[in-house]
């Protein structure tokens, strides 16, 4: 699909929230939009090797008011693979910033929020088994005091 394609809204059904991904001519990903109700809600954007206003530049041109994220590529890091999210609000402020740190499988294990100014306001770790699936989150305040434990085992 190219970025100017259009989805049709018959093919899309009774569905009350969706994300249509918009790709290039090279099959990168170059947003996604995100419905919910048939409205779109926000836009995420990664940000390969545009400046964010560049991309920024475009957003409000192609929508104005709308939120919007921008993601960096995947960085390496004490053997993990790290990617920052910017979170902007209505007005293009940025408003969060949010640090996934992903294991050799993929698999995000720390979400850390900041905010605009970079100042930690909490994580949440998670847990997973020998199948890689989630059985625990634990969330922290900027202080790295829990929180809230949430165990998702079945057993």
């Amino acid at each position: 699909m190219k970025i100017d394609d259009e989805v049709a809204t018959e093919d899309l059904g009774d569905l009350n929230y969706y994300v249509k991904a918009l790709f290039n001519e090279h099959n990168d990903l170059i947003l996604l939009e995100e419905y919910h109700n048939n409205e779109l809600r926000s836009v995420s954007y990664n940000s390969n090797k545009k400046s964010f206003q560049q991309i920024i530049n475009r957003h409000i041109e192609k929508y104005g008011n709308l939120k919007f994220k921008i993601s960096t590529p995947f960085h390496s890091r004490d053997g993990f693979y790290i990617e920052k999210a910017y979170f902007f609000d209505e007005n293009h402020e940025l408003n969060e910033i949010k640090e996934f740190w992903n294991n050799t499988s993929h698999l995000t294990i720390s979400e850390k929020r900041f905010d605009k100014d970079e100042k930690l306001l909490g994580r949440i770790d998670f847990e997973y088994d020998d199948k890689n699936e989630l059985i625990k989150s634990k969330e922290y305040n900027n202080t790295g005091e829990l929180i809230n434990e949430f165990d998702f085992d079945d057993d």
